[in-house]
């Protein structure tokens, strides 16, 4: 039902300072060492990926007054090279979130739900039956036996302003989960979500999440957003913890220990 977002990744290369450029494919420029001569002679940068690889290039004089300021701590002693590995994350001034989930909302796209999904729809949730069924109470065979009648249900609710229903699509633009806001009222509606077994583990579901509460403030003038989920569920729990949602309350869900989250939005 729910998936893990990747980590912040780091890449690393070591680049020899005599290699040539086109090597490595990578554009090199020596530059003065930020500290003293006595601690660098010369830094290395590159751009490998979305990584930025700096490489000191040490002398080989004995650790000076220089050095001890720039390193405190270290013995004295030749400088050991070394290179440091720059995740290129956003500027100070923008997002905070990390690269991977950023490429991952350009990839992924969430579609207001149309009389047109159903198929797909339907589909999905009887591919993901016994998958959803592990974590949450199964819909029963008449969900599935009613399914057109209740799709149009939905649509009118949703026309009515009560819910608001979104399909989730990769790069092929195959359904591979669903993200809804239900009990929409004074400025505030319950999120549910579900990811197709097919796309756990590729941060979907926290994408998703973090796309619906943009359009829960941005497109449907909502304030704040609750959520719950099972104890026996620590992914849906990862997930909503990673998006901003807060534990407000123990419950018990489905006769199951659960948690109570809430998350406020910003204008």
């Amino acid at each position: 039902m729910a998936t893990r977002i990747g980590r912040r990744r780091y890449r690393s290369a070591t680049i020899p300072a005599s290699s040539p450029n086109s090597r490595y494919g990578v554009q090199r420029a020596p530059l003065t060492s930020p500290t003293s001569a006595s601690v660098a002679s010369r830094v290395t940068i590159a751009m490998i990926g979305n990584a930025t690889v700096v490489r000191y290039v040490p002398n080989v004089e004995t650790a000076s007054a220089a050095q001890n300021r720039a390193y405190p701590g270290w013995p004295d002693g030749r400088v050991t090279p070394r290179t440091v590995v720059r995740p290129a994350g956003p500027s100070p001034s923008g997002p905070t979130r990390s690269p991977s989930l950023r490429r991952l909302s350009d990839v992924i796209r969430l579609e207001r739900l149309r009389a047109d999904h159903a198929p797909a729809l339907l589909a999905f949730e009887r591919e993901n039956r016994e998958f959803f069924a592990r974590t949450v109470p199964d819909r029963g065979d008449a969900y599935f036996a009613e399914f057109a009648a209740r799709h149009r249900a939905l649509l009118a609710e949703q026309d009515a302003g009560s819910i608001h229903f979104h399909v989730v699509l990769d790069e092929r633009g195959e359904l591979i989960g669903r993200v809804n806001l239900v009990d929409v009222e004074d400025g505030a509606a319950e999120l549910g979500y579900r990811i197709g077994e097919r796309a756990t583990g590729r941060g979907v579901a926290t994408a998703a999440v973090e796309e619906v509460c943009r359009l829960a403030a941005t497109a449907y003038g909502l304030t704040a957003l609750a959520a719950v989920t099972t104890r026996d569920n620590p992914a849906s729990m990862a997930v909503l913890g990673r998006t901003g949602f807060t534990t407000v309350a123990d419950i018990v869900l489905d006769g199951r220990p659960g948690v109570r989250y809430h998350r406020r939005l910003a204008g």
